[in-house]
């Protein structure tokens, strides 16, 4: 369903709360007021297992045992696709107020990594094929060449798809900034480092009662390569991660 859309047409002023920068703002079609409804540091301390929300909703969640706190970023530890489920791999939040809705949402994070990542799930909120559709954002290589992160939409519009600049390869070991925007009847756009680098068609509601996962498949391990399921662990850090309706 992949139609992209006129940057000039998209390219309007908009107004901001909660840490949005104006290059951001730019490509968005109609005036939004964006706020926050979770917002998490991961600066939790050594050996901590709770996954804090500094925003007013308090919408906590767990840390798995397997992922290393220090009190600045979560590191995560398992590179790429593997198998078995290993749920202590991932960090969860229970929380259906963090699903894309019907309206407007957007996620942002910081991350950093220097591993060959072949499928790694670095968050989603639903798995592949169930009732209420599902997003989640990825790490892959392409062709062994590079490593890209991408954005995946499903919903009852269809499935949308956004990824950074093809060639551009994340393994560098430095810290980067990424947003996934939803704007309700427009579409979906994805932004690296305050650049725009993507765009598709909205793919409509999306609302599941899956738990939020960061990390990887911590329920249900759904691609299959060969006979085995594999459960998209992600490797690298994290310093934090937000969302905005």
């Amino acid at each position: 369903m992949k139609k992209r859309i006129s940057l000039s047409i998209l390219l309007i002023s908009i107004v901001l709360l909660g840490g949005f920068t104006p290059s951001a703002s730019s490509a968005l079609r109609v005036p939004v007021v964006w706020n926050i409804i979770a917002n998490y540091q991961m600066d939790e301390g050594p050996r901590q297992d709770k996954l804090h929300d500094s925003s007013r909703h308090h919408r906590n969640g767990v840390i798995g045992r397997k992922i290393e706190t220090n009190g600045s970023y979560l590191h995560f530890d398992k590179v790429g696709r593997d198998h078995p489920l290993d749920p202590a791999r991932t960090a969860r939040v229970d929380s259906n107020a963090l699903n894309p809705g019907a309206g407007n949402f957007s996620i942002e994070w910081r991350s950093r990594t220097t591993k060959k990542l072949l499928a790694a799930n670095v968050v989603q909120k639903g798995q592949g094929s169930p009732a209420g559709g599902m997003f989640k954002v990825r790490n892959g290589m392409h062709q062994n060449d590079w490593l890209r992160y991408a954005c995946f939409w499903r919903g009852p519009e269809g499935q949308a798809f956004t990824q950074t600049t093809p060639g551009k390869d994340y393994r560098d070991g430095k810290w980067h900034t990424f947003r996934c925007v939803k704007i309700d009847g427009v579409g979906v756009k994805m932004f690296a480092d305050g650049k725009l680098v993507d765009t598709d068609d909205d793919p409509g509601t999306i609302a599941n009662d899956w738990p939020l996962s960061i990390g990887g498949n911590h329920a249900v391990c759904e691609d299959v390569v060969g006979e085995r399921r594999h459960c998209n662990y992600w490797a690298g850090d994290l310093a934090w991660m937000k969302f905005y309706r």
